[in-house]
């Protein structure tokens, strides 16, 4: 539990930012590093001691927002090398967040392109079936669609699985930053 002093501090400091409140919660611009905040996306509650920015998803409690805030919390404060790397850190964090929603953008995109080649193949196989015994060279027309549709099937799930590759290895690569 924080010093209620320390609690006092925080909302002075985040008054004279702009910051307003909403309910049980303090609304306010960001204070991470390297984020340029324009409209309040970070929210400090007061009653449980915690905050967090909605867009970088930067959080933590009392004692990390008040040295956020330039608070001298326990005869301390971080120093201006400390809070460069912390900004670095940060930076690239979310540089891997946004690598990694590019990444499910992508996917989801070949993912609907597949689904939308497979449904293309059902429909003209259904076409054939029907049109099998009348019409001969239709039924060649519509085998070439289902040639193409085939086509574009394969590519789209070729497109998933190097989309899932770049995923893995972006994973790894975090993995090894944080080891």
């Amino acid at each position: 539990m924080p010093d209620p002093a320390l609690v006092a501090s925080i909302e002075t400091a985040l008054a004279g930012r702009g910051a307003r409140r909403c309910g049980s919660e303090i609304r306010f611009r960001c204070v991470v590093v390297g984020h340029e905040d324009r409209r309040p996306s970070a929210r400090w509650h007061p009653e449980r001691h915690v905050w967090r920015c909605d867009v970088c998803g930067v959080g933590g409690g009392a004692v990390d927002l008040a040295r956020r805030l330039g608070i001298v919390v326990g005869r301390r404060t971080w120093t201006s090398a400390e809070r460069r790397v912390i900004a670095r850190l940060e930076a690239k964090r979310c540089e891997r967040e946004a690598h990694a929603r590019a990444l499910r953008m992508a996917w989801l995109d070949a993912l609907a392109e597949l689904r939308e080649a497979q449904a293309e193949v059902a429909l003209l196989r259904a076409l054939v079936r029907d049109d099998m015994d009348e019409r001969a060279p239709r039924t060649t027309a519509l085998l070439d669609e289902i040639g193409d549709a085939y086509l574009r099937e394969l590519l789209a799930e070729q497109r998933l699985d190097e989309i899932e590759a770049e995923e893995r290895e972006a994973r790894e690569g975090v993995r090894r930053a944080a080891a």
